[in-house]
């Protein structure tokens, strides 16, 4: 089945749904956790991230990495399902790197971790084979919500994302 797209919950039925920001559903019923690889090159926001999926039952961080180059090694060693990574690294950027894991890694989701809310940069990693983009500024609840999409096999984009496109 093809990944559909998925808007972070908007219009009139926000106010009735917010499943949304229950980190729990969805992630925990699987037999087995969510292996995520954490990929930034600030070690003060990995540790940030880590700390949030650590409190999401069914996650696990299956490791982390400063670079792309970084990554694609883990990914051999560590097999994670699923990579949350920032788009501007050193060395091996997160484009980059996407590229080479949607190529090689065909099987493990990434959801790019960005500043940037331009619709160049969502596009151009959508067209690259990212299963979602992250604002990092988002919800903190917003990561479990695109945990949740992208594993239940859906493209997820942050709420302030969607909106912009929605405006156009």
């Amino acid at each position: 089945r093809s990944p559909r797209l998925v808007p972070a919950k908007v219009g009139a039925s926000r106010s009735l749904d917010r499943s949304y920001m229950t980190p729990t559903s969805n992630l925990k019923s699987a037999a087995k956790p969510i292996r995520v690889l954490l990929a930034d090159d600030h070690t003060l926001i990995r540790a940030g991230i880590r700390a949030l999926l650590e409190k999401l039952p069914g996650v696990e961080v299956a490791g982390e990495a400063s670079d792309g180059r970084e990554v694609i090694d883990l990914i051999k060693t560590h097999q994670p399902d699923m990579v949350l990574m920032d788009i501007s690294m050193p060395g091996l950027n997160g484009l980059q790197a996407l590229a080479r894991i949607t190529r090689d890694f065909p099987k493990v989701r990434v959801i790019i971790l960005s500043m940037h809310p331009n619709d160049e940069y969502v596009l151009q990693v959508l067209k690259s084979g990212a299963s979602g983009y992250l604002l990092k500024r988002a919800a903190t609840a917003e990561l479990a919500a695109a945990l949740k999409s992208v594993v239940g096999g859906e493209i997820y984009l942050s709420r302030e994302i969607t909106g912009q496109f929605l405006k156009k």
